[in-house]
This record gives structure tokens, C-alpha cells and sequence, in this order.
């Protein structure tokens, strides 16, 4: 996974697993002043019938119109209706020029 500041954005490229390869991903973005959390949640695609086996899943994000400094990122992974726990996947300060 990696974070890198830019010009009034962040962008990051990450790599989630699920337990099966018939999911989407969807995220969403939290910002309070300087500290900015992407959470990206994997959910089921609605595909009839799917192999039971580990799917991994490449995502490129770009956080954008963000304010020239410091900024404390942090991404979480989601993975509603698996059982599998809520893990955060990076901390990071990231300078944006």
C-alpha cells in the first residue's frame, strides 16, 4: 500500500483481499481539518452463484481539493457480512504541495 501527496490531493494504491472474488468495493471519505479517512468497504456484487476462494481486489484512490500541508491519512478496510474484522491498513502523514 502507498500514500503519495501531490498537488492539492493524495493518491493511494492499495491491494484488499475478500472471500470471494463476486465483490465490489466502495469507499467513503472523512474530513476533519487535517486528518483525512478513506474507508473502503467490499461488498457482495449480487452474482448468483460464486467460488468459495480468496479474491484480492487493486484499488487506486485520489482524495482531491485538499489544502497545501500536513495531513494525518488513515485507510480502513471494511468487510461487511463476512465476519471478518475492521482493519486499518495505513497511518500516515502525507504532505500535499
Amino acid at each position: 500500500m502507498t500514500a503519495d501527496g501531490g498537488k492539492g490531493q493524495i493518491a493511494i494504491r492499495a491491494t484488499l483481499l475478500g472471500p470471494d472474488p463476486c465483490r465490489t468495493l466502495e469507499a467513503e471519505l472523512e474530513q476533519r481539518d487535517r486528518e483525512v479517512t478513506l474507508r473502503v468497504f467490499i461488498r457482495p456484487s449480487g452474482a448468483g452463484v460464486c467460488i468459495q476462494v480468496i479474491g484480492g481486489f487493486a484499488y487506486d484512490a485520489v482524495i482531491e481539493r485538499l489544502p497545501r500541508g500536513r495531513h494525518s491519512l488513515r485507510v480502513v478496510h471494511t468487510y461487511p457480512s463476512t465476519g471478518w474484522p475492521t482493519r486499518v491498513v495505513l497511518t500516515e502523514t502525507v504532505d500535499v504541495r
